[in-house]
Parts: C-alpha cells; sequence; structure tokens
C-alpha cells in the first residue's frame, strides 16, 4: 500500500471519534446506554507509527511549517482551523462537531520527566502511567477499569 494511501486511511480512523454520544463502553467492550442517554466518555486515539503528527495538528500560523514543509505542509484552505494558530488535517472534518461542541480536545507537547531517549521505553511508560524508574506489567487503562465498581 502506497504510503499516502496509508496515511489517509489512518487520518479515516479519525471517524472513531463519531462515536454516538449517548453510548458508554464497559468491560467486555459492550457499549450500553446510560440512564441519561449521555455517559462521560475518554477516547483516547494514541498513533503508533506512520501518522505525521505535523500534519494532523498542524501549526498553521507558523512560518516556519511552510518552510520546512514545503511539499507536505496543509494548505490554508484545506486546513480546518482549531483556533488561531492550529488546524487539523482536512481528514478529520467529522470531528469538527465535536470540536464546535467543546466535545474533543487535543493535547499537544506531552511529555514525562527525565526522557531516557529510548522509543520503546517511552511507550512502556506511556502505556502503563509508570515513573522513568518503575517498570509495570499492567496499562493504566486496565487499572481503571478495574477500580471502577462493577455494573
Amino acid at each position: 500500500m502506497p504510503r499516502r494511501q496509508f496515511l489517509r486511511l489512518s487520518a479515516l480512523a479519525g471517524g472513531a471519534l463519531l462515536l454516538p454520544s449517548g453510548c458508554a463502553v464497559v468491560p467486555g467492550g459492550v457499549p450500553t446506554k446510560t440512564a441519561a442517554g449521555k455517559a462521560d466518555t475518554l477516547l483516547l486515539v494514541e498513533f503508533q507509527g506512520g501518522n505525521d503528527g505535523l500534519n494532523t495538528v498542524a501549526p498553521i500560523s507558523d512560518p516556519l511549517y511552510r518552510k520546512l514543509r514545503p511539499t507536505l505542509a496543509l494548505s490554508e484552505a484545506e486546513a480546518l482551523p482549531v483556533g488561531r494558530d492550529l488546524a487539523l488535517h482536512p481528514a478529520l472534518k467529522p470531528a469538527m462537531d465535536l470540536w464546535s461542541a467543546g466535545d474533543l480536545a487535543v493535547l499537544l507537547g506531552v511529555g514525562y520527566p527525565q526522557p531516557d531517549r529510548s522509543h520503546f521505553r517511552s511507550i512502556d511508560i506511556w502505556d502503563t502511567a509508570s515513573d522513568a524508574d518503575r517498570v509495570l506489567t499492567s496499562g493504566w487503562i486496565t487499572r481503571a477499569l478495574l477500580a471502577r465498581p462493577r455494573p
């Protein structure tokens, strides 16, 4: 599969953001309606490899963006503004209603103290929410779900 086609299809995975707001995901993976019809939901989209983060959420007003990416930079005409300085890739247009409603947030520049420069160890730290000097065998999402009261 050509790289550009892969990137387009990956961006379309943003369609997962269109989950009905009245559904909650519970352990076992079965969506259920909540009593009020709406749930507090966290949808975590993590791109591991292949994603061009600077074209997913682009620093559209930064002159260096176009200077350093003359053939890759999003054009202002196609970019979807999400503030004065940033824009989403046009493939994320289905997510704009969520953004406008205040139901979508983008976290940029997230890191952790004392990074060791190992990509693989960094993934472990993110997946387990562990300190850099501690190795855990369960992920933070698993621990959070196990800590919840059972329905």
